[in-house]
């Protein structure tokens, strides 16, 4: 008689090199598989551990229902607000691959201050005018305090990186605990000293009840005139009306936003935007690609599958996702 095995399933493809590692761990008793979006019920029915990418296009009450054995969700996104936590079971743990693109989403934010602050665009419009104008005069980051509203993995890889070009770094988080690379790091409620601090303003926080529309019209009024802000989280922590009337009537303000507050329906569609931010001479955007590099596929499968292998070996997770702070009681 043959003996059921623990099903490993994963919606969407890995780098190969994570994927062998991941089989070549394995004992008898677990198989990984990796199908498709339409997945039958003889499947669904014996996946334990679930990889997934995005989440809410995917998961429907009737597929999870089906999932009887599931006790693990890893998400390959580093947030988890695409997913929908309210349909998930109580006895599924939830973890998401947060850090897993600090390094290259950390080298995007300086590359975006950096630019912004030393007016490359603006003077390559010039010179491509035929304009020779070498004014304003640019930002030097050396003695400069750069704010970080969030201490994990992408956050603390800005730190590091502002660090080696001699910035103080402060930072905020939900406990206000110490973090290597951040000079002081206070809570959530210590906001508004941060902002009033800051020369350069990084939002690298994860979507919840808490952030959601964060930084509002009260938030910006505290902001240095001057300020450079870079988002690189989810759009809606920043009130969207906020942000343009700042960046519109503080035009040596500037802001870098890869993250919007809506998105294309599908690719190739049109973005619309409710208020004209990409329109803003002091605004660099960015189509939710900061951690598009080469090694993108790489830096996120070798994290998630570490996650998913920690669960085989009955290990503590990390990136276990606290549901109340994503849904209202």
């Amino acid at each position: 008689m043959e003996v059921s095995r623990r099903l490993i399933l994963s919606t969407i493809a890995i780098d190969e090199n994570a994927r062998s590692r991941l089989v070549e761990a394995l004992g008898s008793a677990w198989e990984y598989r990796m199908e498709g979006g339409d997945v039958g019920n003889s499947v669904l029915e014996e996946v334990e551990v679930l990889l997934v990418g995005g989440g809410r296009g995917w998961f429907t009450k009737e597929k999870l229902h089906s999932m009887r054995k599931l006790r693990m969700i890893q998400t390959f996104s580093a947030g988890v607000d695409q997913l929908d936590l309210a349909i998930i079971p109580a006895a599924v743990t939830v973890c998401s691959n947060a850090g897993a693109f600090g390094g290259p989403i950390a080298e995007f934010v300086l590359g975006a201050v950096i630019s912004l602050g030393r007016n490359l665009a603006a003077h390559d419009k010039d010179l491509r005018e035929g304009k020779f104008v070498q004014s304003p005069p640019g930002l030097y980051l050396k003695g400069r305090t750069i704010g970080i509203l969030g201490t994990g993995g992408i956050g603390q890889s800005v730190a590091r990186l502002a660090k080696c070009l001699g910035m103080r770094t402060l930072g905020v988080n939900t406990t206000g605990s110490a973090v290597p690379s951040f000079d002081e790091v206070a809570k959530l409620d210590g906001l508004g000293a941060l902002l009033r601090q800051s020369d350069v303003i990084v939002v690298a926080l994860p979507l919840t009840l808490k952030t959601r529309t964060l930084l509002g019209h009260d938030q910006f009024q505290l902001m240095k005139p001057e300020c450079i802000i870079v988002n690189v989280a989810r759009g809606a922590i920043i009130n969207q009306e906020a942000l343009y009337e700042f960046l519109r009537d503080h035009p040596r303000a500037k802001a870098a936003l890869d993250v919007w507050w809506s998105y294309p329906s599908k690719p190739g569609a049109a973005f619309a935007q409710e208020y004209p931010i990409s329109a803003l001479p002091n605004v660099l955007s960015s189509p939710h690609f900061s951690d598009g590099t080469e090694e993108q596929l790489k830096h996120g499968s070798d994290d998630a599958v570490a996650n998913v292998l920690r669960y085989v070996r009955e290990q503590p997770l990390k990136g276990v996702v606290r549901r109340e702070d994503y849904l209202s009681v």
